[in-house]
């Protein structure tokens, strides 16, 4: 499935109630559409059949359809603009809370907890958007230009893990990758870096050494841990209320799409 094919899905279906969109990482507000009751069943019905890929795609295609700035980029966006965005969408359409049901790993406990957009929101705002230089000169000088990923290259990741059947571990360390924008070696630029393809970028992360990437403390990977937030931050921490466990990882984007 590719985005203009969702746009052209539900391009006619929308209300007219206008609403301002802030993101986070552009520090801009964007214009954006309503949608109706029909929009919101046609993507319910849509995404029944969708393999995860198809429905992060569906989510982008939403997104550009209802924004009317033509200024907007869908391609600019990263994860956190993307949980922003999906969150003001649902807080500006749909009125009522939405209760989640859980069941506690610990206890097996059911209870409910409502979701709060607004914090959800306010905390993809305070996100603190870093872009740093990481230099190793060993036998050979890299250098590495970092900042946060775009939601696009996220999802190409996601689906080239899943059709090469890459488990899940081996996803999280291949997602710090996103996080490299550009590349020298010996002060000359990788070529057009930023639009190879997910393959060619494995391959070169391939010829560098392991203790650049991960063996120690001063890795690429431990340096875009300790400066970037983790993305589950985002959302609230949730305590079982019958044996005060904390939940982690219970809410995603997936949670409140739509």
């Amino acid at each position: 499935m590719k985005i203009n094919d969702v746009v052209s899905l539900f391009e006619k279906s929308y209300s007219e109630h206008i609403y301002n969109v802030y993101i986070p990482s552009l520090k801009k507000e964007f214009a954006f559409k309503g949608t109706n009751v029909g929009l919101r069943k046609s993507i319910a019905k849509s995404i029944i059949s969708l393999n995860d890929t198809d429905y992060q795609i569906t989510k982008l295609g939403l997104i550009k359809t209802l924004c009317i700035d033509n200024s907007f980029s869908i391609d600019s966006i990263t994860e956190i603009d993307f949980i922003s965005i999906l969150a003001q969408i649902r807080n500006n359409n749909v009125s009522e809370p939405l209760s989640l049901s859980i069941k506690c790993s610990k206890c097996s406990g059911n209870f409910n907890y409502d979701l709060n957009f607004n914090n959800i929101i306010e905390n993809c705002n305070k996100y603190v958007f870093n872009n740093i230089t990481k230099i190793y000169n060993k036998d050979i000088k890299i250098e590495f230009d970092i900042k946060s990923p775009k939601i696009i290259d996220i999802i190409k990741l996601k689906k080239y893990t899943d059709d090469n059947n890459i488990v899940s571990a081996n996803y999280d360390l291949l997602k710090y990758f996103l996080y490299i924008n550009d590349i020298k070696i010996n002060d000359e630029c990788v070529e057009n870096f930023s639009k190879l393809d997910i393959t060619d970028k494995l391959k070169l992360f391939d010829n560098i050494p392991d203790d650049i990437i991960y063996d120690n403390k001063e890795s690429l990977v431990n340096t875009i841990k300790d400066n970037f937030s983790d993305i589950n931050n985002i959302y609230d921490s949730i305590t079982c209320p019958l044996c005060k466990k904390n939940m982690e990882r219970v809410i995603t984007h997936d949670t409140f799409f739509i």
